[in-house]
């Protein structure tokens, strides 16, 4: 079970701050992937995304990790992973919960113990 609000995962006051909202990263391109599992904080699962916001003008790069994962299970990873939604929810027992839909490619979920966002990059998007 979880909660709405996905407070208390780092790094999210900053596209909060960015943005002016918690995106849900619809039309995401999934562009790095990396599952470590023998890590000293327990199993973790990297992913970087590259998402535009058309209304504010803006490119993104971003980096989902989730540390000391507990059960995950991701389906029909492709050459090309592009998102519909991807949601990070904290649960009642403190852990926090990745949901990733697919227009393309990858999708599935993973529980762990903590989610950290991070901004790689953020530029004005200009189209051509």
């Amino acid at each position: 079970m979880c909660t709405d609000e996905n407070e208390d995962i780092l790094g999210k006051e900053i596209l909060v701050s960015k943005l002016g909202y918690w995106p849900e990263f619809c039309d995401a391109k999934i562009i790095d992937l990396n599952f470590k599992p023998y890590e000293d904080a327990g199993a973790t699962l990297s992913v970087v995304l590259h998402y535009i916001d058309m209304d504010k003008q803006m490119d993104l790069v971003i980096r989902i990790v989730l540390i000391g994962i507990y059960n995950m299970r991701l389906d029909s990873l492709g050459i090309e992973n592009i998102t519909d939604r991807i949601s990070i929810n904290k649960q009642l027992d403190g852990g926090v919960e990745l949901e990733i839909e697919a227009c393309a490619g990858l999708y599935g979920g993973a529980l762990a113990r903590n989610a950290n966002i991070e901004l790689i990059s953020l530029k004005p998007f200009v189209v051509a």
